[in-house]
């Protein structure tokens, strides 16, 4: 059965020996039930069921995670190597003609916005990109589509334009210096979080939608409202390695506003662990381990 194809459903996939799985391989080395593929949208999780020689994916042993395109699959003898059919973001509003400048002077010196201009796109290779919560601040994400700014929700399909006011919009940003003086003058009203990463479109989208929506033990799909910088600042510092791994995935680093005061908190991965360092007006950056 080398290199043979399994189309994986939405909902519950069982793979294992026994002739009542969707996937059967006649292999001794398998439980009969051995573990599930459990697809929500295009987010994909591995669960073991309590086989007996256990699940391994890419070399480590687990219970239940996540996995994704290129990830293998160990179970008994067999491997199992997932493959995926591309989800592409639809843009919002693609129509809509740019009527305003992106550009804008150099910001004044020891200001919060020369602080975060200094401070973002400093790796060539890194593109910077706003998540607006389109309920608390939809004419910050349309304004970045005047810009010329490509848009898009994180929602798919017929829910793309419906949720396109309430939901979270991606802003990919060229020249981003218009709309972080919007983003700047939007402070304290929680319009989202800003990040860098250097992954092609299609790939970051598949990671935001899969941290966006989740699944707990008892297998109830809720959207995660990361991107709210009062969840996002409190839920990272709490995060093992191996959480913070799954959840940064193609992304460098986070910057989030602080809770009352003029300032952006960026956050990345660094060893082991989470690296803060604390973006304000008139001062070097400070970090230090989260």
């Amino acid at each position: 059965m080398a290199g043979a194809l399994f189309p994986i459903p939405a909902g519950s996939t069982i793979v294992g020996r026994s002739a009542d799985c969707a996937i059967v391989v006649a292999d001794p080395s398998l439980s009969r039930r051995h573990f599930e593929l459990l697809l929500q949208l295009d987010t994909c999780r591995v669960i073991d069921l309590d086989s007996r020689n256990g699940v391994v994916v890419n070399g480590a042993a687990i219970l239940r995670k996540r996995v994704r395109p290129g990830d293998e699959i160990h179970a008994g003898d067999i491997v199992f190597r997932i493959e995926a059919t591309v989800v592409p973001p639809l843009p919002l509003y693609p129509d809509t003609a740019p009527t305003l400048e992106a550009s804008a002077p150099p910001p004044p010196d020891g200001s919060l916005l020369a602080a975060l201009r200094a401070n973002v796109q400093r790796d060539p290779a890194a593109r910077l990109y706003a998540l607006v919560d389109g309920a608390q601040a939809f004419e910050l994400a349309f304004g970045g589509r005047l810009m010329g700014h490509d848009v898009y929700s994180l929602f798919s399909g017929g829910l793309v334009h419906a949720t396109a006011q309430v939901g979270p919009i991606l802003v990919a940003l060229g020249d981003p210096s218009g709309f972080l003086q919007k983003w700047i003058a939007a402070m304290g009203r929680n319009a989202g979080v800003l990040f860098e990463s250097a992954a092609d479109l299609d790939t970051l989208y598949a990671h935001l939608r899969g941290i966006f929506v989740v699944t707990d033990e008892e297998r109830t799909e809720y959207f995660f409202r990361f991107y709210d910088p009062r969840v996002l600042r409190v839920f990272l510092p709490t995060c093992r390695e191996d959480e913070l791994r799954e959840f940064f995935g193609p992304v460098h680093s986070w910057i989030v506003e602080s809770d009352g005061e003029p300032k952006y908190s960026v956050y990345s991965i660094e060893g082991a662990g989470l690296r803060h360092r604390e973006l304000t007006a008139g001062a070097a950056a400070r970090s230090g381990p989260a």
